[in-house]
């Protein structure tokens, strides 16, 4: 079962041995769940995600909406990505007085990367019908820098629960039909080596950095992309902040167990217990500990040498 912000209020007031908020506010309880949940997403990197790098169909612009129709067949290109297990997108035709004003997305596919062909069959004419995609990652011709706010916004739109990236971990970029990792620097030395050089080449990227951090952060390629293709960011991720039970909690199991303990370091924190806030923080330390143990057990590359 998921959990939710009244799961979390329930045992930290069981833990704090205050059932009834007699001693802290429900407000500053909510405060220190969500203070501690960010810092066990950035300290144990427990949110990792793959933002999308392909699009779906988002909707179907009537550029032209013709005339004498009253029957038309909408069909839609299909997907041009690789990797993937695609879908093609499928719709129909909203006709009104002859004219096809509209259209209805009854499967917005998955796997584009390129705006698909639109194309109108029926016993009318004129009518001109223009594909819009989903966001997507992916690289744009001539650009070296990508900011992390702009795929913030895919990943809100297609990860429930997830607030915004903190740190990529890897960058793959579509090359044919492989998607080769990316050789990553720190920036000083893309910045002494790569960048030193004429940014305007323009070739299949090969290196990349980070550029600040959280909100702020970005990363670089080089060379230059020559051309528009799928790009797949390894992330770690915060989530938002839960405001009522709404909101859903990203952060996944056994992670969640270790919520409560940091929450009542804070509580004890702010009522100068001292001692009870050093035991709290001791315990939550044991949880990270042993859930890093329990999520990453030991493995074995190849059992045959």
């Amino acid at each position: 079962m998921a959990v939710v912000l009244s799961d979390y209020l329930t045992e930290l007031r069981s833990l704090l041995n205050d059932p009834s908020n007699q001693f802290s506010s429900t407000a500053d309880m909510t405060r220190w769940i969500n203070k501690a949940r960010q810092r066990i997403a950035a300290e144990a990197q427990c949110l990792r995600i793959l933002p999308n790098s392909t699009g779906s169909l988002a909707s179907i612009t009537a550029s032209a909406v013709g005339s004498g129709y009253t029957t038309a067949t909408v069909t839609i290109s299909p997907p041009d990505g690789l990797g993937q297990n695609f879908i093609n997108a499928t719709a129909t035709a909203n006709i009104v007085a002859g004219a096809i004003t509209s259209y209805t997305i009854t499967e917005p596919g998955t796997g584009y990367v390129n705006t698909p062909t639109v194309t109108i069959d029926g016993d009318g004419a004129g009518a001109v019908g223009t594909a819009v995609l989903t966001a997507f990652v992916h690289t744009v011709v001539g650009q070296e820098k990508y900011d992390f706010s702009t795929v913030n916004a895919i990943v809100r739109a297609n990860f429930p629960g997830v607030n915004n990236i903190i740190a990529v971990q890897s960058v793959s970029v579509s090359w044919g039909s492989w998607k080769p990792t990316l050789s990553w620097r720190p920036w000083t030395w893309l910045q002494a080596y790569a960048r030193s050089n004429n940014l305007t080449l323009q070739n299949y990227p090969t290196l990349w950095a980070q550029y600040g951090q959280g909100d702020a952060g970005s990363i670089y390629m080089y060379p230059l992309p020559s051309l528009l293709a799928q790009m797949e960011w390894d992330c770690f991720c915060q989530p938002i902040d839960l405001e009522d039970d709404l909101d859903v909690e990203a952060l996944p199991g056994p992670w969640t167990d270790a919520v409560v303990q940091l929450a009542a370091f804070y509580a004890y924190q702010q009522a100068q217990r001292r001692d009870d806030a050093q035991m709290q923080v001791n315990e939550y330390k044991r949880f990270l500990k042993e859930n890093r143990t329990y999520v990453q057990p030991s493995m074995v590359m190849d059992f045959y040498g």
